[in-house]
């Protein structure tokens, strides 16, 4: 069943409404993919009405969206799977997520959107999202979906906590649709213990149309990034070390510029600036050309986080892909994969020094960009908002 859009005197019907949900306990990964749909959502309507409710630390940092409002979540952070903690606040965790939970639930029922899109945890963080589903479900002019980026943790692991916490019966019951933005050749989902009939896979969310631009003065490019930044200093790092060790091996120079994100604490950017000046690396907090940057590059180094390997992957660049170890294998997993497709070459953190980075990356500035047989469906954003309309138009 569809929406109903209600409509004034004179037959016009009221702006579509969608809210979008991300606990966002660390880094920007669940935020940014919900930025991208909002944007290809306004592409198609560009009357909607979109407001995204998220506990992102680093949402000010980046570009507003036009026609889009926020709800600030108080920030929370990931100790393990399933545990949680206040991320700057000293607070109670109990009385933070009473505070949360509050602020979610007053915003659905004011707001009353058409469609809510949550990102992640069909429950929220320690079910502070189900108040506001169940608010929904009460309705008949309201519809819920979920995405999930292709990759979440070991299926052990995740089928376990799912068991636990009631998010498998929260996807058959309380949502509409359950997206998941990847391929199933690429990761199979129901290893997850759901049923091959509830996630609709539509790609990652990456750009097809993306393409390299190629070197453009003979100086080979060195691009370094952590996504957020909150964790990204030893890769950084050790990128700014390398850049200094491969120069030397190269006839020519090379050019490198890391992006830390801005997530990152100053004291570790100020270690970083310092660095890059010895080395001759450009170091910046963030940029608001990171696609054009991406299509210059002839290696990236990064760590293994589902946007950072979405834009890898959109402008073919070979990568050295630095995942982190905890407190999930998410990235432990989805670097495992680049390199078993031969898409990006592994290298675990405990062994990132300058010079595994170095000797990683020297033979990967000879390789063309990466060939496209291999490669997952990379057009999620665009399916995964004709998705999301198809419910309530």
């Amino acid at each position: 069943m569809t929406v109903r859009l209600r409509r004034l005197e004179g037959g016009r019907p009221l702006s579509l409404r969608i809210a979008f949900y991300s606990h966002n306990g660390f880094g920007l990964g669940h935020f940014t993919r919900n930025a991208k749909l909002a944007r290809a959502l306004l592409r198609r309507r560009p009357n909607a009405d979109i407001l995204l409710i998220t506990g992102s630390a680093g949402m000010h940092e980046l570009p507003a969206i036009p026609n889009v409002d926020y709800v600030k979540l108080p920030s929370v952070r990931k100790q393990a799977t399933g545990r949680w903690r206040p991320q700057s606040l000293d607070i109670e965790m109990e009385h933070l997520l009473r505070l949360r939970r509050t602020i979610i639930l007053e915003a659905v029922r004011a707001y009353r959107p058409h469609l809510l899109v949550a990102d992640y945890l069909p429950l929220g963080v320690e079910r502070e999202l189900e108040p506001a589903l169940e608010e929904l479900r009460s309705r008949g002019d309201a519809r819920a979906a979920i995405g999930f980026r292709d990759i979440l943790d070991d299926p052990a692991a995740v089928r376990e906590l799912w068991d636990a916490d009631g998010s498998r019966e929260a996807l058959a019951e309380l949502y509409d649709l359950v997206l998941v933005y990847g391929d199933p050749e690429w990761f199979d989902f129901t290893r997850y213990g759901l049923p091959a009939s509830l996630p609709r896979y539509v790609g990652l969310l990456g750009n097809p149309d993306a393409s390299p631009s190629g070197r453009t003065n003979g100086e080979p490019r060195l691009l370094s990034t952590s996504g957020g930044g909150g964790d990204g200093y030893p890769v950084l790092s050790a990128s700014l070390e390398a850049h200094d060790l491969v120069q030397h091996r190269l006839d020519g120079g090379l050019r490198c510029t890391a992006i830390t994100g801005p997530l990152i604490q100053d004291p570790d950017y100020q270690r970083l600036r310092a660095i890059g000046k010895r080395t001759g690396a450009r170091v910046r907090r963030y940029v608001d050309n990171m696609p054009t940057l991406l299509a210059r590059a002839d290696v990236v180094v990064g760590m293994g986080g589902y946007n950072t390997v979405c834009d890898v992957l959109s402008f073919r660049r070979p990568a050295v892909i630095v995942p982190r170890p905890g407190p999930s294998r998410e990235q432990t997993l989805r670097a495992q994969l680049l390199a078993e497709r031969g898409l990006a070459t592994n290298l675990p953190l405990a062994e990132c020094t300058a010079g595994a980075l170095a000797e990683a990356v020297v033979p990967l500035l000879e390789e063309p960009e990466l060939p496209t047989d291999g490669l997952p469906r990379l057009d999620g954003v665009e399916r995964a908002a004709d998705a999301l309309l198809e419910l309530v138009e």
